[in-house]
């Protein structure tokens, strides 16, 4: 038996933002479903690698209960020992076949993620993934598919046939990886006079070319490259009692759902789930899409396909916005302007709390349909986020108590850390570093105050201000 290629070759480990159940349930949520509680799920995540995505959810969710499986022994075995020296007992990582468990794999799971594994298996796994999802779902759970989507998906393939091409006869994987980013890099400069219509490849040529080596390796250079149109994904759906519900990206909202009147398409609300299909499908033609984070549920669930403001109302809201006054509200990369006094305070007030959440009920009315309708406009164009349960982390404590996976983290050297809020943190500072360490929860604030001004850091910052950054970027558990 050959070794599995993910054995040989490490894909860079990483948690995905896009596949946090909190996601899937506030979108869920918006088409007027009732989505399992996230504080209390099952997830299961299929292609999991070393698991390090669902090993901080864990983390953050202690109630809830995790599978991650993986076909590769090597990245499991490291994350079985991270499991093991976190002392988590919420999470089970292991090696097994996705063509195997769809027949075996006891459910039901409320969340089911399949992420970077779709298009790069073959059909019999394909299949074997929506045949388990089929199966395992519970009644109201909500799977997770990504994968290389058509039609940007053509040029992809086109780059890869002359990668290919380029790196025939070389076996070795980094001289491999090496001769497709030299190529990538010498046919992504333009040409003058240049071909018609070839600039978006070149483009596109360097794009891939700034990959990681590991992610080329895999992504672009491996055994399978099979980019899927959304109408063929939901068919196979279809087919074991899945239906099409959105994609996983506030933009992306209006794939499934009808936000804007003058983007119906000719579909009208009470339309069924194939004229939704064909309309997200038109949309992601004229949009190239090359990338999908397609959500599924259960056919005989009835998803809402216009806004359910009710369910807007049981969300939480959270914004990085800092108001200026008079409607006025900046981002770090740009600014904007909310015109009705009611929706603004409700942003500053989500301002003012962050970074934890604030309820929506607390801050407009559950009849009013058109401002709880702009919060969600401007969730859709990235101004606030929205959640389907509170801030999963703390901004006070008595005994302060870090995460324990940044902990373990930067005691072993590094400085990028993943957040209970399950995002990416690089933590730069020395003296964050250093007093993150302290943070075991044996300490009060008083105690902790003491020992930081022994330590070379105290100078820079104090422990009050220091606990308040971490608090800030989502670090202390409780």
């Amino acid at each position: 038996m050959s070794a599995n290629a993910y054995d040989v070759v490490d894909y860079p480990t990483t948690i995905i933002p896009s596949t946090h159940p909190d996601v899937m349930a506030t979108i869920a949520t918006l088409h007027g479903l009732t989505p399992p509680p996230i504080e209390t799920a099952r997830v299961l995540e299929l292609g999991g690698g070393d698991a390090l995505n669902l090993i901080s959810l864990a983390v953050a969710y202690p109630e809830a209960r995790f599978v991650s499986i993986d076909l590769a022994a090597v990245p499991v075995g490291r994350g079985r020992r991270l499991v093991e020296l976190l002392g988590l007992d919420n999470i089970e990582v292991r090696v097994g076949d996705i063509v195997a468990e769809a027949q075996t794999l006891d459910g039901p799971f409320d969340y089911i993620i399949a992420h970077g594994v779709y298009a790069w298996v073959p059909e019999i796994v394909r299949s074997a993934i929506m045949t388990l999802a089929g199966r395992a779902l519970s009644a109201d759970g909500i799977v997770y598919i990504s994968y290389n989507a058509l039609p940007g998906g053509h040029l992809r393939q086109a780059l890869r046939d002359m990668m290919l091409h380029h790196v025939d006869g070389i076996g070795d994987p980094q001289q491999r990886v090496e001769a497709a980013q030299a190529f990538l890099l010498d046919f992504g400069q333009p040409r003058d006079p240049d071909l018609p219509g070839i600039a978006s490849l070149r483009e596109e040529a360097l794009s891939i070319a700034r990959k990681r080596p590991e992610v080329l390796h895999h992504d672009e250079l491996g055994e399978v490259f099979a980019p899927q149109a959304l109408k063929d994904v939901v068919a196979a759906a279809n087919a074991r009692g899945l239906s099409y519900l959105n994609e996983a990206q506030a933009p992306m909202i209006g794939s499934g759902l009808l936000l804007d009147e003058d983007d119906a398409r000719g579909v009208d609300a009470g339309d069924g789930e194939a004229a939704f299909v064909r309309r997200a499908q038109t949309l992601d033609y004229e949009q190239l899409r090359f990338f999908a984070h397609t959500l599924l549920i259960r056919s005989d669930r009835r998803p809402s396909r216009t806004l359910d403001v009710t369910g807007v109302h049981r969300l939480w809201l959270a914004t990085k916005a800092q108001p200026q006054g008079d409607g006025r509200f900046t981002l770090p990369n740009g600014s904007f302007t909310v015109g009705d006094p009611i929706v603004a305070a409700a942003l500053t007030a989500a301002a003012g709390a962050s970074p934890a959440y604030v309820r929506i009920a607390d801050v407009i009315a559950a009849d009013d349909e058109e401002r709880l309708a702009a919060l969600v406009e401007l969730y859709r164009a990235g101004a606030v986020d929205l959640h389907s349960a509170a801030y999963p982390a703390a901004v006070s404590s008595e005994r302060p108590f870090a995460s324990p996976l940044a902990r373990m983290t930067v005691a072993s050297g590094q400085q990028v850390v993943v957040t209970l809020n399950h995002a990416l943190l690089n933590l730069e500072d020395a003296g964050a570093r250093a007093f993150l360490m302290l943070l075991d929860g044996s300490r009060d604030m008083a105690m902790l105050d003491r020992e930081w001004q022994q330590t070379p850091h105290a100078g820079e910052i104090g422990a009050g201000e220091a606990f308040r950054t971490l608090a800030r970027f989502g670090l202390v558990q409780r």
